[in-house]
């Protein structure tokens, strides 16, 4: 059918988009480790010069957290636009029947009737 190739593409962004969440958590969590060593490790927040690698490799991994992220909201995002974009068009609704109900009261009788 006609959605079919965009239902293909949007299962593919949201796996960018997993994927890109992924790595947001992973090296988020890589990053913050990091900077909680180099602050433990600061007095006053002065590192000493021999940290730098240390510093270096925290902002890399930060970068590299941001990126998933834009990547996991981009993915999902376009993900979900293809979903609902490539889903077929339904026929119409059939209408609804009418609700109908009947009380009758008689001499020692109490009907009710109706179609629900």
């Amino acid at each position: 059918s006609g959605g079919a190739p965009l239902r293909t593409f949007a299962y593919v962004a949201g796996g960018v988009g997993v994927v890109g969440f992924g790595a947001f958590a992973i090296f988020g969590s890589l990053s913050n480790a990091k900077y909680k060593d180099l602050k433990d490790n600061c007095p006053n927040g002065q590192c000493p010069p021999s940290s730098a690698a240390v510093i270096d490799e925290g902002k890399k991994f930060q970068t590299i957290a941001n990126i998933g992220l834009v990547l996991g909201i981009a993915g999902v995002g376009a993900g979900v636009t293809l979903f609902v974009l490539s889903t077929p068009a339904g026929e119409a609704p059939a209408p609804k029947p009418k609700r109908t109900a009947e009380l009758g009261v008689g001499f020692r009788s109490v009907q009710l009737r109706g179609t629900f």
